[in-house]
């Protein structure tokens, strides 16, 4: 729906008030048919094994894992803007305008040719804009006027999870079931459910504020355009994988590879109601830290001046040329790492002898500092002598792009002295035991695999990294054809 409306004038200025809004609207996610071999559908997991994995989620561990059915969840998608236009004299006028969208999109993950998904990886990505945007513009003589702006985003991206348990999977392997459809792949399958694992603690919030001044100032043949502008990026960015804990549970009979499709599927199930993984991982805070410190908290700034000149050198031929200077700062450093900082010291594979040491490398460089001066220049003639408009025109600069955040983020979210990753698995260096019991549904409570040695990522910005640049060229005529105006 869209409402206008404009005021009357109150004291030779025209109040020009607008609204829109866009309601609620929905789609409807596709219905997916039924799983499990035998059934018509093409993934190689049957009915009844995922029966038995939801009964043993309730009755041994007082879990209910969900169904197999997605659908009838409604992509909402709502806006709302007001802007108000202000002549304020016949020189000056103004805006404002504010503007917010809120969105929510159902996502079914685990859902492949080789992937089923319950519904309790299900989750429901929330997100959320809203805009401010003001500006002045002044005209101060005839041949002078300036333009001023700021405006404020805020974005938000966080994931609403149908539960808040550890990611697991069922992995069936080998022989499919008997009776499965053709074409249904033999390759590993997997049952998924639990919290999907890049949704443990994910969340994305950004707060720019924007600032411009430019001015324009007409000096015979020339046409100066000159000003600054800024911006400042506050970025909170967490992206932990399994720190709810990630499991998955396969056969481990001694003949997996030539078991029936019914053997391996009971030692899946088996397993699982042991609690005997054959992999599983937790990321955790270091000893005495907080996974607060694996968040992304930080600044991007960036300082631009331009300076233009275009020149009407005669009526057939006009040059532009200009430079522009950017800076780019940020707010905040990453945690040190001085064990990843100390010299590397090599291996010797004749004395298996293994690398140890560090890397030798800062972890703590960001872009800081950095900046960028960019030329432009461009050229328009027009022939005048030509039987149809004729022009050829071109132009050279650099230009540099927005700022590449992620990139920036990933210092501040992998130091590698906020959190470590224990892991096990069948075939690692940490095998898992066994012995069984080795779960827990408790997201805030994970075993621990003794004998398995904490890792963690550092992530480095290589010395020379700057914000992308490109130098652009182009030449180009155009003339209008003899036919149709063309």
């Amino acid at each position: 729906k869209g409402i206008w409306a404009s005021g009357p004038l109150i004291q030779d200025k025209l109040f020009i008030f607008a609204l829109a809004e866009n309601f609620e609207s929905s789609r409807s996610s596709p219905d997916f048919g039924p799983i499990g071999a035998g059934l018509g559908t093409t993934v190689g997991i049957t009915q009844s094994a995922i029966t038995s994995a939801q009964n043993i989620a309730r009755d041994v561990y007082g879990i209910d894992i969900g169904g197999v059915a997605a659908g009838g969840s409604l992509l909402t998608s709502k806006e709302r803007m007001v802007k108000f236009d202000w002549n304020i004299t016949d020189e000056h006028r103004a805006n404002l305008r504010y503007a917010k969208t809120e969105q929510g999109e159902p996502f079914y993950p685990g859902y492949s040719a080789t992937e089923v998904g319950l519904s309790s990886s299900f989750y429901n990505q929330g997100k959320s804009i809203e805009t401010v945007v003001g500006q002045v513009f002044s005209d101060w003589t005839p041949n002078f006027s300036t333009e001023l702006k700021f405006s404020t985003r805020d974005y938000d991206s966080v994931p609403t999870n149908a539960t808040r348990t550890p990611a697991m999977s069922l992995q069936f392997t080998g022989a499919l079931p008997e009776g499965a459809p053709s074409g249904t792949s033999d390759r590993d399958r997997f049952l998924r459910f639990g919290t999907e694992r890049s949704r443990h603690n994910n969340v994305l919030r950004n707060k720019t504020k924007d600032y411009y001044a430019g001015a324009n100032w007409i000096l015979g043949d020339h046409e100066v355009k000159f000003g600054v502008d800024r911006t400042e990026n506050k970025i909170y960015n967490a992206f932990l994988q399994d720190v709810y804990g990630n499991y998955t549970f396969g056969c481990t009979l001694a003949n997996c590879a030539t078991a029936s499709a019914a053997q391996i599927e009971a030692s899946v199930l088996e397993n699982f109601r042991l609690g005997r993984p054959t992999s599983y991982s937790v990321q955790r805070a270091v000893p005495g830290g907080s996974l607060d410190n694996a968040v992304a908290q930080f600044e991007l700034k960036n300082t631009g001046l331009f300076l233009q000149d275009t020149w009407s050198v005669n009526d057939q031929l006009t040059l532009t040329y200009g430079v522009r200077y950017d800076r780019n700062d940020v707010g905040g450093t990453p945690l040190a790492n001085a064990a990843a900082a100390r010299p590397l010291v090599a291996g010797n594979p004749a004395t298996n002898t293994r690398q140890s040491g560090g890397f030798g490398l800062d972890n703590t460089r960001t872009i800081d500092g950095t900046d960028l001066i960019q030329p432009r220049f461009g050229f328009n003639y027009r022939f005048d002598q030509a039987p149809r408009p004729t022009q050829l025109r071109g132009g050279f600069g650099l230009f540099q792009g927005a700022a590449a955040a992620v990139w920036m983020s990933n210092p501040f979210s992998n130091p590698g002295v906020a959190a470590q990753t224990i892991s096990c698995s069948g075939s690692g260096a940490t095998r898992c035991p066994t012995t069984g019991s080795l779960i827990s549904f408790n997201p805030d409570s994970q075993p621990v695999v003794a004998g398995a040695i904490p890792a963690a990522n550092v992530d480095f910005l290589d010395p020379g990294l700057r914000q992308p640049s490109i130098w652009k060229a182009n030449l180009a005529f155009d003339t209008e054809l003899p036919w149709y105006g063309l």
